[in-house]
Formats: structure tokens, C-alpha cells, sequence
């Protein structure tokens, strides 16, 4: 009898947590809602951005207010990889950032690096290139470019669809081959080793959130630049983007053969040589 009793206990406060975890987060998207509803009709504005003791400003053109965009202007975009940047970048330091989308990271490494730092920025869309290029400029960041390239084979292009504000559908028509009509945009595919020769530019970090296009850029980086040079990498995971051949473990590997020593953080791969 007494069993029975404590086990109708647990499933009565079992129920009960999962009524207390579905109210917060139906709260979470109400707030969400209220708050997207109330900047959304302000194209263009310029919002003031706080990530901790970093000040900047940004604006998203005429993109909704909601989900991520929503965590930039909070300041909580990404906290496991805004820890990373603040914590490993120093003064001085040379960034190549492949993946810039708006410039939120951009800024926060810009302010780590400081004025005798400098950081790159490669963004492949060109709708998050403009926004990424303006905030850029109203925060008047000198220690930053950004170039509007897509990491790819070298001599191929890669076509966007007009107004596109997300990468999916190129990078698709990009794999598969796909051609498209005349309303698209094109865009020049680099080999990104190559790329930081000719920029005469040699980076101590780079950082690729690139839905899975890493394992290019690491396979290119492989041929001779992280041989030479041996900057910190930090990517994102994007396991639901590589093939079964070249997965995760092949890109651990294949930087574990080159002298890396790799360490999972949540979402991204830290790679560093001791």
C-alpha cells in the first residue's frame, strides 16, 4: 500500500512538472510575440545591442522581429559562442569570420581585438551581406572588411534566389546541380586558402558557422594553411549537413593529423595546437 502511495506521489508531481514546463514555455512565446509585434513595424531602426559590457548597434532592413534576430537585440544570441569569442580573443588578435550573417559576432570580436586587431568577414548571401556591411559602418569599426564570397570550389558561382534571406535553397541548387531562371543572385565561389595568400592576410582564429560548407573549408585550409600557420579554429556543428564519409569524426581526424586537439563546447568544435 505504502509503494502505491509514493508512486502515485511521483507521477502526480511528474504531471505536474510537465503542466508547470508547458505554461513557461507557452509564457516564453507569448513574450516572444508581444515583443516581435512591438519592433516589427520599425524597418530600418537602428537597435542598441548589450552583450554584457559590449555596446554596439544593428538593424535587420525590412527581416521580421522574432527567433534569432530577437536573441541578437536581447543580447543573448548564441551564449555558448559569444563565451568562446570573449574568452579567447585578445587584443591584437586577427579574425577570419566565414559565415558573418548580420554582424553580431562581428562586433563582439571587432571589440575583443581591439585596434590593433583586425577581423575578416566572409558573408555568402547578399542580403546579409548588405545588413552586415551597414552595421559595419554605423558602429565605425575601422578594424573590420567584409567580402561577399561563398566558400565553394574555386571558378564555380553559387545562385541565390532574389531577396533570399536565408541560404537553404542556394546551397541546395548549389549541391544538387540545380539551375535556376533569371531572378536569382550569383555569387563567386573561393577556395579559402588560397584566398588568405592572396589577401596577404594570416589570421590567429577563425571562426565558420557555414551549414556544413566547414568541411570544405577545413578540407582547403588542410592543403597548407593551417601547416604554415596553425591559427584557433572554432566551427559550428552541423552534423545534419554531412554525408555519412565526411562527417564529424572525419573532420576530427583530420585535424587530430595535423596536431590539433579538438574539444566539443555545446554546439561548436574548439581546435587548437598545444
Amino acid at each position: 500500500m505504502k509503494v502505491n502511495y509514493i508512486y502515485k506521489k511521483f507521477k502526480d508531481i511528474g504531471f505536474l512538472l510537465f503542466v508547470i514546463k508547458a505554461i513557461l514555455i507557452l509564457l516564453s512565446k507569448i513574450e516572444e510575440k508581444i515583443i516581435s509585434r512591438k519592433l516589427s513595424p520599425h524597418k530600418n531602426k537602428d537597435y542598441e545591442i548589450k552583450v554584457n559590457d559590449i555596446n554596439f548597434k544593428m538593424s535587420f532592413s525590412d527581416y521580421k522581429i522574432k527567433g534569432a534576430i530577437l536573441e541578437r537585440i536581447k543580447g543573448e544570441r548564441e551564449i555558448d559562442t559569444t563565451t568562446l569569442i570573449k574568452s579567447i580573443l585578445r587584443r591584437g588578435d586577427r579574425v577570419l569570420e566565414i559565415g558573418g550573417c548580420y554582424g553580431y559576432f562581428t562586433m563582439l570580436m571587432a571589440w575583443c581585438v581591439g585596434e590593433k586587431g583586425k577581423v575578416l568577414s566572409i558573408e555568402g548571401l547578399p542580403r546579409n551581406f548588405d545588413i552586415l556591411s551597414s552595421n559595419i559602418s554605423k558602429n565605425n569599426f575601422d578594424n573590420i572588411s567584409c567580402h561577399n564570397f561563398f566558400v565553394g570550389d574555386e571558378g564555380t558561382k553559387i545562385k541565390f534566389p532574389k531577396r533570399a534571406n536565408h541560404p537553404y535553397e542556394g546551397i541546395n541548387n548549389y549541391k544538387n546541380n540545380i539551375s535556376l531562371d533569371d531572378n536569382f543572385d550569383e555569387i563567386n565561389c573561393i577556395n579559402i586558402n588560397n584566398f588568405l595568400y592572396e589577401k596577404d592576410f594570416f589570421p590567429t582564429h577563425i571562426f565558420m558557422d557555414i551549414e556544413g560548407f566547414e568541411v570544405n573549408a577545413i578540407e582547403q585550409l588542410s592543403e597548407e594553411f593551417l601547416i604554415d600557420y596553425s591559427p584557433t579554429l572554432v566551427f559550428e556543428d552541423h552534423s545534419q549537413f554531412y554525408t555519412k564519409e565526411k562527417n564529424l569524426a572525419y573532420l576530427r581526424d583530420k585535424l587530430h593529423k595535423l596536431g590539433y586537439e579538438t574539444r566539443k563546447i555545446y554546439g561548436n568544435i574548439l581546435c587548437f595546437k598545444n
